[in-house]
């Protein structure tokens, strides 16, 4: 499962790839399935719950929770007016 989840997201085909990427995630909480499935959220503007992972898997909330949120927050789009 790791290697089609990792080849469809290489193949753009986040659609097939995130169902996949959230079960390998869920079973045991991997920072390397974690980074995957945050952009595959992102490229799919599933903003929220990019997010939402983030809060989750950077409990402590340390200093990489908020370098993952500002990269969510960037791909989102301007937010200063």
């Amino acid at each position: 499962m790791k290697q089609q989840a990792t080849t469809l997201f290489y193949q753009g085909d986040m659609q097939a790839a995130i169902p996949l990427l959230q079960q390998l995630y869920t079973a045991n909480h991997s920072h390397y399935y974690y980074q995957y499935l945050v952009q595959a959220y992102v490229m799919t503007k599933e903003y929220t719950k990019a997010q939402k992972l983030i809060k989750q898997h950077h409990k402590d909330k340390n200093y990489k929770a908020l370098f993952d949120m500002a990269y969510v927050a960037k791909a989102k789009g301007p937010w200063l007016v």
